[in-house]
């Protein structure tokens, strides 16, 4: 499988989909977060971005209309200020490290955020005929479209298996080609 890379529009390095999930390159401004960390480092005369305003003219302020509207990286620098996004990259690197296999993005055969998606990624867990039947009705959702949607075991290319015993439901996804 060919992974998609993004390039850093300031320094022109290339970088993957993991790369995105560990914070290291940020989708939304295509730069990577080396380049923002020297931005952060570099003198108020360079650069304002990820500083915290002690002048009302310096650094981030959040009530500022130039930080507010017209900032190209308004929605990441806050994250850099209060030292978020540092934090949750460092997280993200000890729990790779920690965990030491790669991330698998899956693709589901599914719109992710629909029900039916939320139903397959149930069952690929196992779960209880009832539990499901339950589930579906809480969300306003006949049980039964939502079985004859994951017995067909193939939609937009992607195919599984599905296993039904007499009381509960099983999917296996993916299968190898």
């Amino acid at each position: 499988m060919k992974s998609i890379q993004f390039e850093c529009l300031l320094c022109n390095e290339l970088f993957t989909e993991i790369d995105i999930i560990n914070f290291r390159f940020f989708i939304a401004t295509r730069v990577c977060y080396t380049c923002y960390r020297s931005l952060q480092k570099s003198p108020f005369s360079y650069s304002c971005f990820g500083k915290k305003s002690d002048d009302k003219y310096l650094g981030y302020d959040s009530l500022a209309h130039e930080c507010r509207e017209l900032c190209p990286d308004r929605k990441i620098c806050p994250g850099f200020v209060n030292k978020k996004l540092i934090k949750l990259r460092k997280l993200a690197e000890a729990e790779t490290v920690v965990k030491n296999k790669p991330i698998v993005i899956r693709q589901y055969p599914f719109r992710p955020s629909s029900l039916i998606c939320k139903a397959f990624k149930l069952c690929m867990k196992g779960v209880p005929l009832t539990v499901l039947k339950r589930w579906c009705k809480h969300r306003n959702k006949n049980h039964n479209w939502v079985l004859l949607m994951l017995r067909k075991e193939n939609k937009n290319g992607r195919r599984w298996r599905f296993n039904e015993t007499r009381d509960s439901i099983k999917l296996d996804y993916p299968l190898s080609r």
